[in-house]
């Protein structure tokens, strides 16, 4: 190739610089840069800006969709908690009340079957031995 001519190599815009004298070689090392510019930041912008909205239109479905589930995972834990917390009461409530009348009927069968002379102090001493042994039966 004679001295003077350029020759590219490669389509990115390097330069073949073994063709060219030093002095020519030393200015194209310095200028190569310059001969292919980067394209104007506004077209880099309407290259990437769609993208760049329709990636932000879907981060915001997929957060809009996962708060959405914790939402309605809370309200229906919620709801769970209500449901067995109202049952536990009526089985306690239903156990308790049998319970307490068992407990209410021994007592109005002592009632009946003690002696009112038998609540006194003075009592304790002559009817103590009647009460234990009547208690133990029953």
């Amino acid at each position: 190739m004679p001295t003077g001519q350029r020759r590219q190599t490669t389509g990115s815009g390097s330069l073949d610089t073994q063709a060219f004298p030093p002095t020519i070689r030393a200015r194209s090392l310095v200028c190569a840069p310059l001969m292919n510019p980067p394209p104007p930041m506004s077209s880099l912008g309407r290259r990437h800006g769609g993208l760049t909205v329709l990636l932000g239109i879907i981060l915001l479905a997929v957060a809009s969709l996962v708060a959405y589930l914790i939402w309605f995972g809370y309200r229906e834990a919620i709801h769970a908690a209500e449901t067995a917390s109202s049952n536990y009461a009526a089985i306690i409530e239903a156990r308790l009340d049998a319970t307490l009348r068992r407990a209410d009927a021994h007592l109005q069968e002592l009632v009946r079957d003690l002696p009112v002379r038998a609540l006194s102090k003075q009592a304790v001493a002559t009817d103590a031995a009647d009460l234990d042994a009547m208690l133990d039966c029953a």
